[in-house]
């Protein structure tokens, strides 16, 4: 018996279990929360998974507050659990390249939390009083879950743990990997450097004021630990990310006066000096509302943006005005050595209550968080006139039900102008939460029950249901089509749409890894699985959408074509083989031809450099030493078995026995045996270098065995040809 296929089986547990727990011996998957920056020895942070396409993605945002209402309501006897806080928020947030947040609050053990005391004497006479910002440490986790990679904390509630919360904040910082500047230990780097998809960056981060607490630290603690705001400490910092090779500085500058809705003069004062300092982008707090947006002109006429406050970005604050902020998005490229930056600004709300969350912020955009009141209406209208034209909202497809049902030529429901629209389905295995279904009039009650319970926003049916209102209309096809046709326009995303009798898939992965090299990509798996949730799918910064569809699908080919009008159709059939890396098989090559064919004018000089050729698109995957040829859904045995010959080692096959058996070294009847003797008898048998065959229905479970005995999830191998 092969023993490292058991993943952690205990043998000695054999002699009192017939058969493995149905998930068990389970490979643990990758946390989805790891962070994703590491330190080079060139002194930039960068993340090891991204491509250097010259292209970046920036979200920043306002004050991460931790404030004493937060902290009672999030409590759960001893413990803190923010992370509701951020669940409408945390897609935008992880769906970037970097995000950035003020932490306007320590984390430390060594003071109280703000939830136990929020005012404390300022001075020992007790005469004066100090807000008092402290936060446990799982606000960190809460980060973290959220999305966020680099928190500046040049801000005023520095000092209010002394130098040892202070100190314990940042070792706590480093604990959970987040990029930080703004307060330094006495060997820390005072510029933060990042490499983002190869473009350079410098953050820094300065504070204006510090509740006059560093008048109790000594001048070289004010000195080492501070980042006063200092034209010449700005411009000297400058000139440091510039010799290491910064092309882009981005400044926080906390400043301003508390609930001021206009900059006061010290912020205006403050500004030219920063601007000549040689920063690129600016960008504000402290204030806790939202301030406006401009452009200036430095001293050398250069143009340098200024985002005046952002506002709190999580708070318990029961001023109105606290509780509108934005998330503030840049999108920059490289072209002819410079950097280009397209601003935008998502407006969001902080509701005290929110669905199952407290003091959660929502944007306001229902295509980022699924919901639409007339209250989100009222903050994209106050926040637009708040920051000023300058910076306006991404450009997404968003839909409310009642739209799409006037575009269906359907009367809308009542109260269905706030009923978002997050897709369209025409498969119930497709609808998920917002989708409106068409119904094709052969549901049955198991589907009917899928979709009802996926609370999808409508169904659109030629017939009643007993389950839940529908819309009824004569000509589902035809609603479907006139629902695409009004969407189609509002999707800025280029669709490129796969079709052909084989390989589809292949051409998908070859096609989305080529353009990543360069582009922004989204892709869909097939028609069948997801539908038209491509328009909702689809944001601003996405330049492809790579689609499958297949004639199977309930509207036809020619359906989908013509309500989808991809901008680009490519036929698998039509594809000549290509040249390049060694592939086994001649649809291979074929796929590869016409994804080459295609991406030749877009300037990627090496569009498949590092794909992974062998893997389950091809029904082959090589796992410890074995390669395992695989079809899991039908019974074309011939098929696979012409696969498995042109792959060398001894071919053990498994599955179900045609008349004429494959010539095989040894073979087994997969019918015959149960899931435990299957796995049993494979464990014993197989060698390193081995060819593992595994053919038969879905009646055989045998995509079980394939899980089990590699330790491999439900999404990799799923979609057997």
């Amino acid at each position: 018996m092969n023993a490292s296929f058991w993943h952690g089986y205990d043998p000695q547990c054999k002699e009192y279990e017939r058969e493995l727990p149905t998930v068990f011996p389970w490979q643990q998957p990758v946390k989805e929360d790891q962070p994703r920056y590491v330190k080079g020895g060139d002194g930039y942070w960068y993340a090891p998974e991204q491509k250097d396409t010259g292209k970046a993605l920036l979200r920043l945002v306002g004050d991460l507050m931790c404030e004493p209402a937060m902290c009672r309501r999030n409590r759960y006897g001893d413990s803190y659990f923010f992370h509701p806080c951020f669940q409408y928020v945390r897609g935008l947030l992880k769906d970037t390249d970097l995000t950035l947040g003020n932490l306007e609050t320590t984390v430390t053990d060594l003071t109280p939390y703000a939830g136990q005391y929020h005012v404390i004497p300022k001075e020992p006479t007790a005469t004066k009083f100090q807000y008092h910002c402290n936060g446990p440490e799982s606000y960190l986790e809460a980060l973290r879950y959220a999305g966020f990679d680099v928190l500046v904390n040049g801000n005023n509630h520095n000092c209010d743990s002394g130098i040892m919360g202070l100190w314990q904040t940042l070792d706590r910082l480093d604990a959970h990997d987040f990029l930080h500047t703004g307060t330094f230990r006495p060997s820390d780097d005072r510029v933060l450097l990042i490499r983002v998809n190869g473009i350079r960056l410098a953050v820094l981060s300065y504070g204006s004021r510090y509740n006059d607490l560093d008048r109790m630290w000594t001048q070289k603690g004010v000195d080492t630990w501070l980042n006063y705001f200092n034209k010449e400490k700005v411009i000297r910092d400058v000139e440091y990310a510039r010799s290491k090779g910064a092309e882009y500085v981005i400044a926080y500058i906390h400043w301003g006066k508390d609930y001021d809705m206009e900059p006061n003069e010290k912020q205006l004062a403050i500004l030219p000096e920063l601007a000549d300092t040689g920063v690129d982008y600016i960008v504000g707090s402290h204030t806790h509302c939202l301030q406006k947006y401009e452009r200036i002109q430095n001293s050398r006429g250069e143009t340098v943006p200024v985002m005046f406050s952002m506002g709190n970005f999580v708070t318990n604050e029961t001023k109105e005005l606290c509780k509108h902020t934005g998330i503030l998005q840049l999108e920059l490229t490289r072209r002819d050595s410079h950097i280009q930056v397209e601003e935008r600004f998502i407006p969001c709300y902080v509701f005290d209550e929110f669905g199952t969350g407290r003091y959660c912020v929502v944007p306001a955009e229902p295509k980022f968080s699924g919901e639409d009141t007339p209250k989100l209406r009222q903050v994209k209208a106050y926040v637009a006139d708040r920051i000023g034209p300058g910076l306006p909202e991404p450009q997404v497809c968003s839909a409310s039900l009642e739209q799409l049902c006037r575009a269906m030529e359907l009367p809308p429901p009542e109260g269905s102008a706030y009923v978002p629209v997050m897709g369209l389905a025409t498969g119930y295995m497709a609808t998920d939460r917002g989708y409106v279904y068409f119904a094709r009039g052969d549901e049955n009650r198991q589907e009917k029950l899928a979709v009802v319970k996926n609370r999808v926003a409508a169904v659109v049916s030629e017939t009643p249901w007993e389950e839940m209102d529908v819309l009824l209309c004569e000509d589902v096809k035809a609603a479907w089509q006139r629902a695409c046709a009004w969407l189609r326009p509002r999707c800025l995303t280029q669709v490129i749409a796969i079709t052909g009798s084989r390989g589809k898939t292949l051409t998908k992965q070859l096609l989305c890894h080529a353009l990543s090299q360069k582009y922004r990509v989204l892709t869909h798996p097939d028609s069948l699985q997801v539908d038209t949730g491509i328009w909702m799918n689809a944001m601003a910064h996405h330049d492809y959408c790579v689609m499958e569809l297949r004639d199977s699908d309930p509207m036809g080919l020619s359906g989908l074509l013509s309500a989808i009008r991809p901008d680009a159709v490519l036929c698998t059939d039509d594809f000549a083989p290509g040249q390049g890396p060694h592939l086994p098989f001649d649809w291979q090559k074929a796929c590869l031809g016409g994804v080459a064919e295609f991406v030749k004018d877009l300037g990627i000089p090496e569009p498949f450099a590092g794909f992974p050729y062998m893997s389950n698109t091809q029904n082959i995957l090589q796992c410890k030493g074995v390669t395992v040829v695989y079809d899991l859904a039908c019974r074309d045995v011939e098929a696979v078995w012409r696969t498995a010959q042109k792959c060398s080692g001894r071919k053990l096959y498994m599955g179900i026995l045609p008349k004429k058996h494959p010539e095989a070294d040894i073979v087994w009847d997969a019918a015959s045996m149960t899931e435990w003797e299957r796995e049993q008898v494979i464990l014993e048998t197989l060698q390193e270098g081995d060819v593992l065959i595994l053919c038969g229905g879905r009646e055989l479970d045998l995509d079980v065995t394939l899980r089990r005995l590699f330790g491999l999830s439900d999404g990799y191998i799923r979609g057997g040809r």
